[in-house]
């Protein structure tokens, strides 16, 4: 795994766990609303940032970025999502979030823009 690809933890217990490749120095957490979800991004920033990665958790408005992206749409996510991710390496050509990903639990480095 280089710094450029994304990783899924797919449970709070795998996102607590989670160790980033070397050499990350960013590191976007997508975590679920719900408690468990919240301490396990939070142990995980914790730890990420002890290391000196940049660590930026991400928390949706419903259950999950899943239920975000079917109850607002793709635009609307993707303008929601904007301010929190910045023009970090994680954005898509012109600065739009990459929003052609899956939900996941942890994500780090530049999206493929050129995949649907």
């Amino acid at each position: 795994m280089t710094v450029a690809d994304h990783a899924a933890a797919l449970s709070a217990g795998s996102l607590a766990a989670f160790a980033p490749p070397p050499g990350a120095a960013r590191l976007l957490i997508a975590a679920d609303r719900d408690d468990a979800g919240r301490r396990a991004a939070a142990t995980l920033e914790a730890r990420v940032r002890a290391q000196g990665i940049v660590a930026t958790v991400l928390i949706p408005e419903h259950g999950d970025f899943n239920d975000d992206l079917a109850a607002l749409g793709p635009p609307t996510l993707a303008v929601r999502l904007a301010p929190l991710l910045g023009p970090g390496p994680w954005a898509a050509p012109g600065g739009a979030p990459c929003t052609q990903r899956r939900a996941a639990s942890a994500i780090i480095g530049p999206c493929a823009s050129s995949t649907p």
